[in-house]
């Protein structure tokens, strides 16, 4: 990057979508590519003069700061040369990975797993889920008196896109309500309690809300319907939090599917006590075991004084809440790991550079992003038409039933293990291999 290049038509084009991008102007980055490049021409003496109100305003001030300043330099010298990065970040990449195995169409649109013009607007699987998610609280609400206050709550997309990412990654009840409270405004100062814990509150409108707490003085501050706000305790929080859990995946069916999929996988290799193992596209062979550990506390004492040590060692059963948990992660994981591993090896076979990554983001200069972008959709298509994960992961696991030794019969076109009941030693037992 430190040598940079004179920039170019194309070069333009993508440095002027990424300022626009990193100032976000009422969600810009959210629309075509003609209007982001559009803003930036209409602010052009703006960005060019640092305009001091417009850099604040940006949703990433620092860099919009180094947009405007290479903006600067270009139009004071249109050779001079530029060694920013400019980024292709994908869309939930967790949902993308689970829409390219299934090869799902509905899925692959909503991810932007599609081909796009400059005057297209992105889809944006956030404002999609939103809507269900919204319906669903409000429902609830209206069903359940305790929980009154939810049927006017209308969440914002910045409030539930950490839980939609994360959710792929097996994030729980407990995460996502933490998610949602450093997502809304917490309120704690003249908060007033009587006798049947009623707090009541003025803000900012001046309306004076009530609302019931469990003994909790924090408070959040929602919106509801009507463009107005609601006070929100941890309790209500923490059962919006259990909704969106529920409900996250049930407007896209298929999501739901392959998520309990490896789920059940998951538990039937806890009940058998063998480990998940598969192998990544790149050949890379995984062994999920993850097993319990024994905590031993080892008192010294050290002149005159006692010092307690931790020594964790591990047993030889398997820990079922973190196989449960770690199983969707790792598969993500490992297929984002693979798509960079191929994007790299076939970089440096075109002599491409410079190349950054960060996750699921991509960063080259201006001038070479389209080579980038098409490189970035090339090895994600290659990963989902040359292979056949799901397949493969299932009949592995299959294969690793035979080498350990379970029966497995076919009934009714359906395959199950035959193993011994552990409480029951002499009772033969069926479970259905999804």
């Amino acid at each position: 990057f430190w040598e940079g290049q004179p920039i170019n038509e194309v070069g333009k084009y993508y440095l002027y979508i990424y300022g626009c991008n990193s100032h976000n102007e009422n969600g810009l980055s959210k629309t075509s590519f003609k209007n982001r490049i559009e803003w930036v021409k209409s602010n052009y003496d703006k960005i060019i003069n640092l305009d001091k109100e417009l850099i604040l305003s940006a949703e990433s001030p620092f860099i919009f700061t180094a947009f405007c300043l290479n903006m600067k330099d270009i139009h004071n010298n249109p050779n001079a040369e530029i060694k920013t990065p400019v980024f292709l970040d994908a869309t939930c990449s967790g949902i993308q990975h689970l829409a390219g195995l299934m090869k799902d169409l509905v899925l692959g649109i909503n991810t932007n797993l599609k081909p796009q013009t400059e005057d297209d607007i992105p889809e944006d699987i956030y404002k999609y889920l939103l809507i269900h998610l919204n319906k669903a609280i409000n429902i609830f609400g209206k069903n359940n008196i305790k929980y009154e206050n939810l049927s006017k709550v209308k969440l914002e997309r910045k409030h539930i896109k950490a839980p939609i990412m994360t959710k792929v990654y097996n994030v729980t009840e407990y995460g996502i309500s933490r998610q949602l409270q450093a997502n809304l405004k917490e309120e704690k100062d003249n908060v007033i309690y009587d006798n049947d814990s009623i707090a009541k509150k003025k803000i900012k409108n001046n309306i004076e809300q009530t609302m019931i707490f469990n003994k909790s003085k924090t408070i959040f501050v929602c919106p509801d319907k009507e463009g107005k706000k609601i006070l929100l305790s941890k309790r209500e929080i923490y059962k919006i939090a259990q909704i969106i859990n529920d409900e996250i995946f049930l407007a896209l069916p298929s999501l739901n599917n392959i998520y309990n999929y490896f789920l059940d996988m998951a538990k039937l290799s806890i009940e058998l006590e063998v480990p998940l193992l598969w192998i990544t596209p790149n050949g890379l062979k995984i062994t999920q075991k993850y097993l319990k550990k024994k905590k031993k506390v080892i008192s010294v004492n050290l002149f005159g004084k006692t010092k307690k040590i931790i020594i964790y060692d591990k047993s030889n059963k398997l820990d079922k809440a973190k196989q449960k948990q770690g199983i969707i992660p790792n598969i993500i994981h490992s297929l984002d790991a693979s798509h960079l591993i191929s994007l790299i090896i076939s970089s440096a076979e075109d002599k491409f550079k410079p190349l950054i990554s960060v996750h699921d983001c991509f960063g080259t200069l201006p001038n070479f992003m389209s080579k980038l972008e098409f490189n970035v959709k090339k090895q994600f298509v290659l990963l989902y038409t040359q292979n056949e994960f799901l397949n493969d992961f299932h009949k592995r696991f299959i294969k690793l039933l035979n080498e350990y030794e379970f029966d497995i019969i076919t009934k009714e076109n359906k395959e199950y293990v035959v193993f011994l009941n552990n409480k029951q030693k002499k009772k033969r037992k069926l479970l259905k291999i999804i």
